[in-house]
């Protein structure tokens, strides 16, 4: 069946455009291997590293033993009604003990050689403390959720598809890196790092990426301002494993965030993204030694798929068969926006799915 489908995909793009782009013939190569691989090898079989190794390396960060939680991102921010304190009282009563924030740039420093405004991060930083929640804390000009580059106005690249190449760029977005490493350096509810977002996937309008020694630098900005007090996740996103972007994440993390998506709104690649990549991650933090854990779930809609129940236990399920303890459902402003709607589904599925988790 895979096959069949590789073929009529092959199919499509000839008549459409006359020949096979490079892409596809890329995909389909990966599509095989990654099959033939599963089925010559079998899984990835364990043990794996985990949380409680990443606790003995950094034991001041206050690692959990286990990290279940989500994100809230800039649209659970701005929800209408919802505060920092209600945000963050959502995710504890969600039975989570994590939780994934972003420091948004643009939101925080929209006017050049103005002082960043970190009021709303202080916020939420202190909510969390409040609530015993610990957080992973993105930083870098690529943030969770779209357009994926939040960078004010004043410091966008030339070159959007390739902005680490704009020497202004990375000076303004390494300034920002270390103004946020530096106010947070000491703050006990942060017990990681998240370097950028997806940073060596393709994304945004412009399908703009960054290099890997862009990556590295910010990283090293963040280790030095807490002196290496806590480790620092690199996120990859759910898109097969014909590229480099795991190889490199593994080559900058001390740990690596895998981006896993049952639906992108096209019938194709549900396998490399829901099986090849997490098994290839799985196989990298044995051979490695350093942990891998889920970033995003999808418990989220995309175009014309709803997310629901089922799908985001069957994943979580699946998952955790596979062997990854740690994970962050993405994301809470789905919550918000389904209970407003009268729909308290997807809260009660990631609610008993993190009480069980965290029960074993």
């Amino acid at each position: 069946m895979w096959i069949t489908d590789k073929i009529a995909q092959a199919q499509h793009w000839v008549q459409d455009h006359k020949q096979v782009p490079e892409k596809v013939v890329a995909e389909g190569v990966a599509y095989v291997r990654d099959h033939l691989d599963l089925a010559f090898h079998g899984p990835a079989k364990g043990p794996f590293p985990t949380l409680k190794a990443l606790q003995q390396k950094f034991p001041k960060a206050g690692l959990p033993d286990r990290l279940i939680g989500t994100t809230i991102d800039i649209e659970a921010m701005n929800a209408k009604g919802e505060t920092a304190d209600s945000l963050m009282a959502r995710v504890a009563a969600m039975g989570m003990n994590s939780v994934r924030l972003g420091a948004y740039w643009d939101d925080s420093q929209p006017k050049a050689g103005v002082a960043p405004d970190f009021k709303r991060l202080d916020d939420l930083l202190a909510a969390a403390r409040k609530y015993n929640i610990k957080v992973v804390l993105t930083v870098g000009a690529k943030a969770p959720n779209w357009p994926e580059f939040h960078v004010p106005t004043w410091a966008k690249p030339k070159d959007a598809a390739h902005p680490d190449q704009d020497a202004a760029f990375r000076a303004n977005t390494e300034a920002w890196v270390a103004a946020v490493a530096k106010r947070y350096a000491a703050e006990p509810a942060i017990a990681m790092w998240q370097v950028e977002n997806e940073p060596f996937d393709p994304s945004g309008p412009a399908a703009g990426l960054f290099g890997q020694a862009q990556v590295k630098r910010e990283a090293a900005i963040l280790r030095k301002a807490d002196a290496g007090r806590r480790p620092v996740m690199v996120n990859v996103w759910s898109s097969g494993t014909s590229g480099d972007a795991l190889k490199s994440a593994f080559a900058v993390g001390d740990l690596v965030g895998l981006d896993v998506y049952k639906s992108v709104g096209i019938p194709q690649g549900a396998f490399e993204r829901t099986v090849a990549l997490p098994q290839q991650a799985l196989k990298l933090a044995k051979a490695t030694g350093k942990p891998a854990m889920i970033a995003e779930l999808q418990a989220d809609d995309w175009g014309g798929y709803r997310a629901n129940s089922n799908d985001v236990g069957d994943l979580t399920h699946a998952l955790e068969r596979m062997g990854f303890r740690d994970l962050l459902f993405w994301r809470l402003s789905q919550n918000i926006k389904n209970e407003k709607q009268g729909d308290p589904g997807l809260t009660r599925t990631e609610r008993s799915l993190a009480v069980e988790a965290l029960s074993r």
